[in-house]
């Protein structure tokens, strides 16, 4: 059974422990997507929450909310990606973004932010290979 998490969250339980998997619609940016609050209203705080998020910007927003993991992309990477800099650019045509790929800890959140796998306008990367990130949740 599909679920869209279309600025939802649902309950995901699996040998007698659970997690709260959390989406935010995003097809315009921030015109189309609800409050966070009004995402996690509701929200049960005593277990591991995963935030699917497309945009790799505000993350610190979503952390005091109660999100524990932000998996993100948006910005390719940085599209062009300096040596020992990053990235050059994001999506949103802003310079030197701050969240351009990797793994940050943001506000108590952990945040995973991936360069993608190439669908950037006009397909050119620099120093910036295609990326799929692979995570393995473990109980705690």
């Amino acid at each position: 059974m599909a679920i869209l998490l279309d600025h939802r969250w649902v309950t995901l339980e699996r040998q007698g422990a659970s997690i709260t998997l959390a989406g935010i619609q995003d097809p315009n940016g921030p015109a189309d997507q609800a409050s966070p609050e009004s995402v996690f209203a509701g929200m049960p705080q005593d277990r591991f929450t995963i935030l699917l998020y497309h945009r790799n910007t505000e993350p610190q927003v979503w952390g005091p909310l109660g999100a524990d993991l932000i998996l993100s992309g948006h910005g390719h990477g940085g599209l062009v990606r300096l040596p020992l800099v990053g990235g050059l650019a994001d999506a949103g045509r802003g310079l030197f973004p701050r969240y351009d790929a990797g793994v940050y800890q943001v506000q108590g959140a952990t945040l995973v932010v991936s360069r993608g796998l190439g669908n950037n306008p006009g397909g050119f990367r620099l120093f910036n290979g295609p990326e799929m990130p692979m995570l393995t949740l473990v109980s705690g």
